[in-house]
């Protein structure tokens, strides 16, 4: 992608939709969109570039399913787990008695 030029355009899904509407809101009003957007990507770049987390590892379809990360607020704990489906839970137990057993080699 060239950037050398003043104006990009962006497609906007009914999935991104939303997300860039958010964006906006949370958005100081003095700063403009695209540069939110990247303020946004540098965000992104800062905390993503140890090469922990790939940008296709993640699906629009469920952003709103997250994990947490590990010391977020119980309360975003309690959504989540009340969220995802019965794999899912399955998937997060067995992740969990995994960490468990780390912790119990370890003392």
């Amino acid at each position: 992608m060239n950037f050398n030029c003043g104006v990009k355009s962006i497609s906007i899904s009914s999935h991104a939709k939303k997300v860039y509407e958010e964006l906006d809101a949370i958005r100081p009003k003095h700063i403009s969109f695209s540069l939110m957007l990247a303020i946004a990507a540098d965000d992104y770049i800062k905390n993503h570039s140890k090469g922990l987390v790939k940008l296709d590892e993640f699906s629009t379809e469920n952003i709103g399913e997250r994990v947490p990360s590990f010391f977020s607020d119980v309360d975003e704990w309690i959504g989540y787990i009340s969220r995802i489906d019965g794999d899912e839970r399955k998937r997060f137990q067995q992740r969990l008695l995994q960490i468990q057993t780390i912790i119990e080699d370890r003392s």
